[in-house]
Formats: structure tokens, C-alpha cells, sequence
């Protein structure tokens, strides 16, 4: 009979005044009673110890006591795999038995407290595909490996589980979600990249035959697509546009290719690729001429055709063959840009107070903002849909001009325009009239 539990050990007191946490598996062998002990590398002031054996844990009052549950979590699982096992095999449960399997699969060391050898992590394994990949992915996709590299290092270091390929299974996803929404406050779309970053690796190091493991194929982690998005309106966009007296070379450039953006809903990262030969003639049903703008987008690789309105190509006339390089608009830097943005942003009195909502894990995180705060380059994409739809346009029109693969990223751009609907609908009624409105109706 094995009984497995956490235990408090009062007797010892560690310099930061806590008591340390100690893992306890008690087995009767015949008419002996034998324990194993392992200090968990964790502690607690006594009074921020709660509950009952194995499910003993630190209150949330307790400073660090997400990462000190986490571990214990982690030793718990590790455990109850092992005990679980033997009574499937018909092993018999011993001291020594236990003790092997736990410091070999659940500590990671060799019986005589050495490492277990290992000829290639899985990190290194991560880091020899990030190498692998740099002259292939776009730089924003590198980096989206680094970040996931290191935010699995960070985890495995203050939780203690060791990631290898036969560890990433479910009891993973539950502990790295935990952490990345308990102790990193990350928002629940950086948690549904994350997750989906690690499941495109693990797919390829299938297809290589260095991952032998299918648990992954179940992760998920899905993005909210209600979170508030920034856009201007069509007016803010104008005001923009419209803007005098700059007197500042730079900032004039910025609010350019940032309105050509709002007028063609083309990505930064596209802004410096374009150039006139991406620019063609085509015909409407009437048999009128259209210019329009072709090009294969940088983030997907994928051709789109985005017709050009008559502000579009004013910019573009303004700028022709006075750019280096044949560039069809003015680009620096993502930080100037936005940068420069605010500054433009405020002096066309682009100010309504907006709240931008994000969810992380069930909890909602609300900021409060005026636009001109909070603009960036990106904006001018968002605000190419809304406006898009506010004027008639059709979701399944807007998705291919944005070169959406998912409607669902469509879809999130209509939402919007639901609730602009709404808005608008009982500021111009008006209060009172809406209650009159009612009373007729019942």
C-alpha cells in the first residue's frame, strides 16, 4: 500500500524565515513501513499552508504561490504516472523502484545523481530549426521562435518541469497555460501564438522522425478575436490627410504612406516593397480604366489586387521618381513611424477616448486611452476595414483585398462595425426617443 503527500517540515527553518515543502511517498513492505522524501526545492510560512496529503498547497496569498503550486503540481503528476504504471505492469511498488524511476523520469538525474546523458535536447533541437530557418522565414517569424524559446526556458526554470519531446503532453499545456496567464499576465492571443508556434515545430521534428510523439496534436489555445481593435473613422482619416502645416519633412512622409495605408489597408511591412511597376491598368463592368495596386504580400506570400481611390494615388503622383530605389512611398522606421504618428495624431485632433479590452485567461483587462495615445502604423489596416464596411462593403470582398486565409480574422473587422451601428443608432436617437420608441412598441 503507497500513500503519496506533500509534508511541511516545521522542524526546519530556512533564512527567509519559511519552512521547506517536502514530497512523501509511505510504502508498507510486509509489516515495515518505508518512506521517500524529496524536498521539493520549495517553502512556505507555515501559516500559507492549506488543504489535506497529496493535495496540499500554498494559499494565492503566499508571495511566488503559483510557481511554488506549479512545481508541486509537477512533482505530484511525475509521481502518480509512476505509481500508476507499476500497478498496470503488476511491478511491485518498492522504495527502490520508486526512487530510480522518480529521479531518472521526474528529476532528470541518473541513480548515482549524475545527469542523465542526452545527445540532443529538445532545445537544441529548437535552436538548430531557428538557425535553420533564418534565410527562409521573415524575420518577424524568427523572432516568434526566439520568443517561444525562451519563454519555454523561463517556464522550465521556475517550474521545474523539464521539456523534452515525451513531456510535452497535457499535463504541459495545463502548467504552461497556467504560468503564462498567472505569472507572465499574458493576454489570450500571445497564449494562442505561443501555442501555436510550439505545435508548427513539433509538426515539423514529426516529420523528421525526431519527434515520436503525438500529444501535441490536441493542443489548443484559441485567439479572441473580440478584443478591441484601434482604427480611425473615416472623418479622422480625412482630417489626417488633410492635415496643414506640418513643417516637419519626416512627419509629413509618416502621415503620407500612413493614409496611403488607410486607403489601401496594405500592411508596414509591405509599405517599403511596393513600387510602380506594382501599379496596373484594369476595367470595371462599366469599361472604365482602374488603376489598381498587384503585389504578393511580405508576411504570406500571397498576390492580392486592391483597387487605388483617387487620395492613393494623389500620394503616389506626389512621390513619383522623387524616392530612392524606385520606392513607391516613404518608409522608416516601425518606432519613428508610430512615433510620429502621435505627434500627427494629436494636432488633427484625433483625440476620442477609447477603451482597448483584452482577455487573459477569463480575466478582462480594460485601458483607457485617447486614439492619438495609443496610434500605431498598424492602425491604418484596421481602419481600411472598418471603414470598408461602414460604406457597404461586403466581408467576403474585404477578405480577399486583405488577403485573409481565416474569415474568422474578417469577421472580427464586422464586429465592429455591429457595435459602430448600435452606438451610432441610440446617439442619434437619443435617450428619451428610444424610451418613447418603446412604450409604442409594448
Amino acid at each position: 500500500m503507497a500513500t503519496l503527500y506533500f509534508q511541511l517540515e516545521r522542524s526546519k527553518v530556512l533564512k527567509d524565515k519559511t519552512n521547506p515543502i517536502y514530497l512523501v511517498l509511505k510504502i508498507k513492505e510486509g509489516v515495515k513501513e518505508r518512506r521517500f522524501r524529496h524536498y521539493t526545492g520549495k517553502s512556505v510560512l507555515g501559516k500559507f499552508w492549506i488543504g489535506k496529503g497529496v493535495n496540499k498547497r500554498v494559499t494565492p496569498k503566499a508571495p511566488g504561490a503559483t510557481i511554488v503550486n506549479s512545481r508541486l503540481e509537477t512533482l505530484r503528476n511525475g509521481a502518480d504516472t509512476i505509481i500508476t504504471n507499476a500497478q498496470n505492469l503488476k511491478v511491485p511498488l518498492t522504495l527502490e523502484y520508486f526512487r530510480g524511476r522518480f529521479q531518472s523520469e521526474v528529476l532528470g538525474k541518473s541513480p548515482d545523481g549524475g545527469l542523465v546523458p542526452e545527445k540532443i535536447s529538445f532545445f537544441e533541437h529548437l535552436q538548430n530549426y531557428i538557425d535553420s530557418k533564418k534565410n527562409i522565414f521573415q524575420p518577424a517569424t524568427i523572432q516568434t521562435y526566439v520568443t517561444l524559446k525562451n519563454s519555454l526556458t523561463e517556464f522550465e526554470d521556475s517550474i521545474g518541469y523539464k521539456i523534452e519531446f515525451d513531456t510535452l503532453n497535457h499535463i504541459f499545456v495545463s502548467l504552461y497555460t497556467k504560468y503564462l496567464i498567472e505569472v507572465k499576465k499574458v493576454i489570450n492571443n500571445t497564449l494562442a501564438k505561443r501555442i501555436a508556434t510550439l505545435k508548427a515545430f513539433l509538426t515539423e521534428m514529426r516529420k523528421h522522425k525526431i519527434n515520436l510523439y503525438n500529444d501535441f496534436t490536441d493542443f489548443e489555445a484559441k485567439r479572441d478575436y473580440d478584443t478591441t481593435l484601434m482604427y480611425l473613422t473615416q472623418p479622422e482619416v480625412m482630417s489626417l490627410f488633410n492635415l496643414k502645416n506640418i513643417n516637419d519633412k519626416t512627419m509629413e512622409k509618416v502621415r503620407d504612406a500612413f493614409c496611403f495605408a488607410c486607403f489601401t489597408g496594405i500592411r508596414f511591412s509591405d509599405w517599403g516593397k511596393i513600387r510602380p511597376e506594382n501599379i496596373f491598368i484594369t476595367k470595371d463592368e462599366a469599361g472604365r480604366n482602374l488603376k489598381v495596386l498587384k503585389f504578393t504580400m511580405h508576411k504570406v506570400h500571397k498576390e492580392i489586387i486592391i483597387p487605388l481611390n483617387e487620395y492613393a494615388l494623389a500620394i503616389i503622383e506626389k512621390y513619383k521618381n522623387k524616392l530612392s530605389g524606385g520606392a513607391l512611398l516613404p518608409v522608416y522606421t516601425n518606432q519613428e513611424t508610430n512615433r510620429s504618428l502621435k505627434e500627427l495624431a494629436k494636432r488633427a485632433k484625433i483625440n476620442e477616448v477609447i477603451q482597448e479590452v483584452k482577455k487573459s485567461g477569463a480575466n478582462r483587462i480594460t485601458h483607457t486611452n485617447h486614439k492619438y495615445d495609443i496610434i500605431s502604423c498598424h492602425d491604418a489596416r484596421n481602419s481600411f476595414a472598418t471603414i470598408y464596411l461602414e460604406n457597404g462593403g461586403r466581408p467576403e470582398v474585404l477578405q480577399k483585398l486583405l488577403g485573409h486565409s481565416n474569415f474568422k480574422q474578417t469577421m472580427r473587422y464586422v464586429k465592429i462595425v455591429e457595435k459602430t451601428v448600435i452606438t451610432d443608432y441610440f446617439k442619434t436617437m437619443g435617450s428619451a426617443k428610444i424610451l418613447r420608441l418603446n412604450k409604442k412598441l409594448a
